[in-house]
């Protein structure tokens, strides 16, 4: 009997968002972590949006992570942009690079608002394989119209996605909480970097 519940069980801890509060007061789950670095100064607020692995191997992995980062330790002021970092690994070095040439980013939201931004690209290569490092600063504007569609379309050089609901809702979050809007989940405190 205690095989067949386990499994259960493990997959009911690792679906539960944590347990938070939002900005108002109000008791809430979020999937945003924070950490403050000392020597910096800063504090780095951080979700995972998602992790795409290739259609029968082919091309890279691609991983998406939102970034806030604030002055100090105090969360108090709204962001001027969110950081939207892909990192795609996997790719080979005959296969050259993914993004180096073509690394914008475009947007089409509920199928009728396009957006696009230029970014920045950096790589490595290592034991044959090559990762690649796409960085956007998306004004908060923006992002805030980005975290109030119901549908989100991409495409980053070649390469095109669609954000499922549960990304979008995380998404939305970040949005808010990069607003600083009263609804916004507070996020989870991470162990702080010396």
């Amino acid at each position: 009997m205690m095989k067949r519940v386990l499994p259960f069980m493990l997959l009911g801890l690792v679906a539960c968002a944590p347990m938070t509060t939002t900005l108002s007061g109000e008791p809430t789950r979020t999937s945003m972590y924070s950490r403050y670095d000392r020597i910096q100064g800063r504090t780095e607020v951080s979700t995972l949006l998602f992790i795409r692995v290739p259609f029968m191997g082919v091309g890279p992995s691609v991983e998406l992570t939102l970034l806030g980062s604030y002055p100090d330790s105090v969360l108090a002021a709204p962001l001027d942009a969110v950081v939207m970092a892909f990192k795609a690994s996997g790719g080979t070095r005959t296969e050259g690079w993914s993004f180096l040439r073509e690394n914008d980013l475009n947007l089409l939201l509920d199928d009728r608002v396009r957006l696009s931004f230029k970014g920045t690209h950096d790589g490595e290569v290592g034991a044959g394989l090559l990762k690649e490092y796409m960085g956007f600063a998306v004004p908060t504007e923006d992002f805030l119209r980005i975290g109030s569609a119901t549908k989100v379309e991409g495409r980053l050089g070649q390469w095109s996605f669609a954000l499922k609901p549960d990304e979008i809702a995380k998404l939305r979050e970040m949005a808010l909480f990069a607003a600083m809007a009263p609804e916004a989940p507070r996020p989870i405190r991470a162990r702080d970097r010396s």
